[in-house]
């Protein structure tokens, strides 16, 4: 028998790790991905190499989104 902690909005403590842990990535994506953005502009709008960072990340955010809210949690 697992015991499985809930908060008071009846949502398990679990899935509310994986939702912050998400968010976080999320926003070093944003960050990450603006900063590559600026970096690209400021050496004169060359070939548009920040798609090599965008790409693969952002399938790994999806990926990422899915486990968090695709998969359903197993309760015990």
């Amino acid at each position: 028998m697992t015991l499985e902690r809930y908060d008071r909005s009846g949502r398990s403590v679990a899935r509310k790790v994986a939702e912050t842990m998400f968010s976080a990535h999320a926003a070093v994506f944003v960050l990450v991905n603006l900063l590559c953005l600026f970096i690209w502009a400021a050496a004169g709008f060359g070939y548009f190499w920040p798609v090599w960072v965008f790409g693969p990340w952002g399938f790994a955010l999806g990926i990422h989104a899915w486990a968090t809210w695709g998969l359903p949690y197993q309760h015990g």
